[in-house]
């Protein structure tokens, strides 16, 4: 779902003039680290969004990655989009009310473009 979440916001971004790099990582082990980082060297700003809570999961991985091998790259403090910190809801009209959705993460992005 969040690769979807993240087309979508690029695709309401456009309308506006920006473009967004979408990056689908499908593996974690291992991480791709060489493509992040060449796209965090493109765009100097980062947006990681993930179906976790925001305390200790991958997306905080990535961020710290980021930053550590980054930090002179970057124009904004790497961003993260993330689940509410509440427990997961079974309705699925109600879990989509606290993952990450479209809206959050164009809040992020223009966050990160200092809009």
């Amino acid at each position: 779902m969040v690769p979807l979440v993240a087309i979508k916001a690029a695709e309401e971004l456009a309308k506006d003039g920006i473009e967004a790099e979408v990056l689908d990582l499908r593996s974690i082990k291992p991480l791709d680290e060489a493509l992040i980082f060449d796209s965090v060297r493109k765009t100097n700003r980062a947006v990681v969004i993930e179906e976790n809570f925001k305390f200790c999961g991958v997306g905080a991985e990535i961020a710290e990655r980021i930053h550590n091998t980054c930090f002179d790259d970057l124009d904004a403090p790497v961003e993260r989009v993330t689940s509410l910190d509440v427990p997961m809801l079974y309705a699925h009209l109600l879990e989509t009310t606290v993952l990450p959705n479209v809206e959050w993460t164009i809040l992020a992005a223009k966050k990160v473009l200092y809009l």
